[in-house]
C-alpha cells in the first residue's frame, strides 16, 4: 500500500489471493494463483535447482536429497473441513 491508501496491485487484494502463508511462502507467491503456485514448488523450482545449483546435482545424484513425487498439499488444506 502507499501513502495516498492506494494499493500497487489491488487484483491482489481479493479472497482468490488470500490464504494462510509463512511470509516467505507469501512473498514468493505474490500474486499467482494457488494451483500456479502449487505447480512452481512441485515440478518448477527442481528445474531451476538442478540447471542453477551444482550442490543441489551433487546432492541429488549422491541420495543425499531426493524428489517427493507425492501430490503437494498445503498446511491449510489438511485443516480445512470441504464444505458441501
Amino acid at each position: 500500500m502507499v501513502a495516498t491508501g492506494k494499493f500497487y496491485s489491488p487484483e491482489n487484494d481479493c479472497d482468490d489471493n488470500l490464504y494462510p502463508s509463512c511470509a516467505s511462502c507469501n512473498i514468493d507467491k505474490g500474486a499467482s494463483g494457488l494451483e500456479e503456485w502449487r505447480d512452481y514448488l512441485h515440478y518448477r523450482i527442481v528445474d531451476r535447482l538442478r540447471e542453477n545449483s551444482s550442490t543441489f546435482r551433487h546432492a541429488e545424484r549422491f541420495g543425499v536429497v531426493s524428489i517427493n513425487p507425492a501430490p503437494l498439499v498445503f498446511w491449510f488444506e489438511k485443516y480445512t473441513k470441504p464444505t458441501g
